[in-house]
């Protein structure tokens, strides 16, 4: 009856039939009265009889219409539930019918339960909360909000009855009762597990993309292919380029780019395509202003909304600076004034450069047709396959020969021949020389070398004879003279006296430069040998005072020694270090007028340090640069006041290289001059 009392259409046939019948009864009565006049009883009757007949009639009118449209409707009812029961059993999703009034249970559910779920129908029948034992625990509360909320559906985390876990998508429909109270719900749940699951993958790809996006070693960003503004970069980008991020955002590629490739830029991007496109060389401007050279892939995407391309930039900056290096080498090897020959292994020309086909007067095109036995004279086929297999060994060798050129003349030539591994091959180049300027030259030299040494020997033996000649009558003079200061000793007066004195001296000067020139060629011709020995320095030094003490008397001059080392035993050779002190403690004499000589022997960072020190004339900041040079005197000419002739000093500073020693001299004019000589200790 609920549902007859819902159809709005039985209302209105009842309604009908009522007003009918009133109106029926009503105008009947009328009539009636006025046919019949007095005879009330018997109108009485008839109209009793008149309003059964209209009733009957209308009870059994309506009767028979509420009996038509109910069964009318019953079965449009069971037609549809039985289209509906044929849906939901060949149905995918999960349908069903569950009613909470009276009692909680499911009035149906699809047999697509067993596929989903893994439940039967009949299982949900007898189990009334089986709808809530499936529904895993993270999603309880969310399911419990669905009674709430009808406003679409809901993905829950479902459990089958094995125990694996599903995504459902559960859409609750209300069923109302006449209260208008809810007493079912039908519902439909659809199995979403692998749309959930790509969504899953598909996030996490995106999060994986943005990763290797973020993180990755290249520079990289995406921009607007209409406007070529920047919509990301990532930190490689920031970091190689220079801009913050927000710096780039603000940007368009125009802005990294220099000015004169604007317009390539604009012309390129018209003909991009949703396909990886590689490009390269571009030039790319940091923000210090540097200009690289980058290699770009790209790639079409839809990003926000916007036509967009993905680029990955690779700085190929030293790439090109190599490649124009190379293309530089090729043009310099081609240039060379050398010649450049690239070989196989039995002697073949592969490259030769301009200057080889100069040499040699063949064309590039001739000259590959040969091989290394048609141009080099003394080379053989059996003995080049013995110098490859050496040249394989040792990498390279230099070597001199004699080449011949295409019309038969010969020249000298300095061969280096590499060879090296390449790619797994065996790479041989030769770089030829010519040679015969430099063997001219050579020649010349020795030829000068030669004439020197003979020159040199000349000078050497005529010393050596000058030297005899004039030391044996010097030594007879000086005897004679000795032996006439004896005789006449009983009767020398002041003037014999200061004349045996004259002889003295100056047969002394002219030994001792005699001596000094023998020893100067002695050693500018290598032919003085040292003998190394254990040599006490402060005894040697005691020794060439006492040898000078008379020279320094006869000027009335102090000569003081002191020594200071704890040892004073060196490895040295003896004749040259007594020739060092006894040069300069002659030459402090020679050139003090009055005051003192200084001699310090002391120890210093594993040295010992021999110094002389005088109150002599001093020298001049400039004459210091030339101190020990041969020759050299501060003052010369006839004019000078000091006998000498430069060879002292010169000889001591090659005395001082003999004995691993270092000389130097601290000096200034009028006041004196430290000479320093710093003996090793090892």
């Amino acid at each position: 009856m609920g549902r007859l009392y819902n159809n709005r259409y039985i209302i209105r046939t009842v309604l009908s039939y009522a007003l009918f019948g009133s109106l029926w009864i009503y105008f009947s009565d009328s009539i009636l009265n006025s046919i019949a006049g007095d005879e009330i009883s018997l109108l009485q009757t008839y109209k009793g009889l008149l309003f059964i007949f209209v009733t009957s009639l209308f009870l059994f009118g309506l009767l028979k219409h509420f009996v038509y449209s109910y069964n009318k409707e019953k079965a449009k009812r069971e037609e549809s539930e039985f289209k509906f029961s044929k849906l939901a059993e060949n149905s995918n999703d999960l349908i069903f019918v569950y009613r909470i009034k009276p009692e909680p249970k499911f009035e149906y559910v699809s047999p697509s339960s067993l596929k989903i779920l893994g439940y039967s129908p009949e299982e949900f029948y007898e189990d009334n909360e089986l709808n809530l034992k499936i529904i895993h625990p993270d999603d309880v509360e969310k399911s419990k909000n669905m009674l709430d909320n009808f406003t679409g559906p809901v993905i829950l985390k479902t459990i089958r009855k094995d125990g694996e876990t599903v995504w459902t998508e559960l859409q609750l429909t209300p069923i109302y009762n006449n209260a208008n109270e809810i007493e079912a719900f039908q519902g439909i749940s659809r199995d979403v597990t692998e749309r959930i699951k790509t969504k899953k993958i598909l996030e996490e790809n995106a999060v994986r993309y943005k990763k290797l996006f973020d993180e990755n070693p290249l520079p990289m960003w995406i921009y607007e292919l209409e406007t070529l503004k920047f919509l990301d970069v990532n930190q490689a980008a920031i970091e190689k380029y220079g801009y913050s991020k927000d710096e780039f955002l603000a940007m368009t590629l125009l802005d990294i780019r220099p000015e004169e490739e604007h317009e390539r830029l604009r012309n390129d991007v018209k003909f991009y395509k949703n396909e990886v496109q590689v490009s390269s060389p571009w030039k790319h401007k940091l923000k210090d202003g540097t200009i690289i050279f980058v290699e770009i892939k790209s790639q079409g995407i839809n990003l926000q909304g916007k036509v967009s391309r993905l680029v990955l930039v690779n700085d190929i900056t030293t790439r090109i600076k190599t490649e124009q290096q190379l293309r530089l080498t090729r043009i310099g090897v081609e240039k060379s004034q050398i010649g450049v020959f690239q070989l196989n292994d039995d002697g073949s020309f592969i490259y030769v450069n301009e200057y080889a086909c100069k040499l040699l007067g063949y064309s590039k095109a001739e000259l590959t047709k040969l091989n290394i036995k048609s141009i080099d004279v003394n080379l053989t086929k059996e003995e080049w396959i013995n110098y490859l297999k050496r040249i394989n060994d040792a990498g390279t060798d230099t070597f001199e020969t004699v080449h011949k050129k295409k019309d038969g003349s010969t020249f000298p030539v300095e061969v280096t021949i590499n060879n090296f591994q390449f790619e797994g091959r065996s790479i041989t180049f030769a770089f030829v020389q010519d040679i015969s300027d430099r063997m001219k030259m050579l020649s010349d030299i020795i030829e000068a070398k030669n004439n020197a040494e003979n020159s040199e020997r000349i000078k050497t033996e005529f010393l050596a004879q000058m030297s005899h000649e004039i030391r044996t009558p010097i030594n007879a003079m000086i005897n004679y003279s000795y032996l006439l200061k004896d005789e006449c000793s009983s009767k020398l007066g002041s003037e014999l006296k200061f004349i045996f004195d004259g002889i003295e001296v100056s047969s002394s000067r002219i030994i001792r430069t005699i001596d000094l020139i023998l020893n100067m060629s002695e050693v500018q011709t290598k032919s003085y040998v040292p003998q190394y020995i254990d040599l006490d320095i402060a005894k040697v030094s005691s020794d060439c005072i006492n040898q000078i003490k008379h020279l320094g008397e006869i000027k009335k001059l102090k000569i003081n020694f002191n020594n200071s080392a704890a040892s004073t035993i060196l490895k040295v050779d003896e004749y040259s270090v007594h020739q060092i002190i006894i040069n300069l403690l002659d030459n402090a004499v020679k050139y003090t007028a009055e005051g003192q000589i200084d001699l310090n022997i002391t120890e210093e960072n594993k040295s010992l340090i021999l110094s002389i020190k005088d109150t002599g004339i001093g020298m001049s900041e400039d004459f210091l640069e030339k101190l020990f040079k041969p020759f050299s005197q501060e003052e010369s000419g006839y004019s000078r006041r000091y006998d000498g002739n430069g060879l002292g000093l010169a000889l001591v500073k090659k005395y001082c290289d003999i004995n691993y020693a270092d000389i130097s001299v601290v000096s200034e004019k009028g006041k004196g001059s430290i000479f320093k000589v710093k003996f090793p200790k090892k």
